[in-house]
């Protein structure tokens, strides 16, 4: 009687910065735009201190709906971004594709936007955006005028108050195709312009 004996052999794959997701802690000091360069999709970046970053973060990465990378208030915290950039810079811009910018303080920005969002399938959620001396959030253009196309974005309750020009503007004077965004359950006050246009 011949005996036949089969060996199975189970390949497990592990595609970097997948499977084992990282939680990045920030404090004072430490430099947030090298922890999100470093980060993979996946990750989640706690800022954990009550006390000011310097903006001009751009958050440029392109991941998935089941792996976004997200940045966000360390609990119990209020971080505060503040663009120390020069004139006419924004705070923070996505340019990536689910990024999530998740309960931060973005506030004395000059001549340029709080949060710039020119890519797709990001979420803006619960950030207080105060003090800003040109748009607020813009989805596919803004006080730079660049010209490019955001779809399925999510701005949800956020705080938006004293700015001196518009609070939330979909696309730009240029007619590029802005579309599938979703504004939800925002608090706009103290307009000086526009509040969604």
């Amino acid at each position: 009687m011949l005996k036949i004996s089969a060996v199975l052999t189970i390949a497990i794959i592990v595609v970097p910065g997948f499977a084992n997701s990282t939680t990045w802690t920030v404090n004072t000091g430490t430099n947030v735009q090298s922890v999100y360069n470093n980060a993979s999709c996946g990750d989640t970046i706690e800022l954990h201190f009550d006390a000011a970053y310097n903006g001009a973060w751009i958050f440029n990465k392109s991941c998935t709906a089941q792996y976004p990378l997200t940045v966000r208030n360390g609990q119990g915290h209020t971080p505060i971004v503040i663009s120390t950039a020069a004139r006419f810079s924004n705070a923070v811009e996505i340019s990536g594709n689910y990024n999530t910018v998740d309960g931060i303080v973005i506030r004395d920005v000059y001549h340029g936007l709080a949060i710039y969002v020119r890519g797709n399938n990001n979420i803006v959620q619960n950030c207080i955006i105060d003090n800003i001396d040109y748009n607020n959030i813009a989805l596919g253009a803004g006080a730079d005028a660049i010209l490019v196309v955001g779809e399925s974005n999510i701005i949800s309750n956020n705080y938006i108050g004293d700015a001196d020009h518009g609070a939330i503007r979909l696309g730009d004077q240029y007619g590029s195709i802005t579309r599938f965004n979703q504004i939800l359950s925002n608090t706009i006050i103290n307009r000086y312009g526009h509040g969604i246009s």
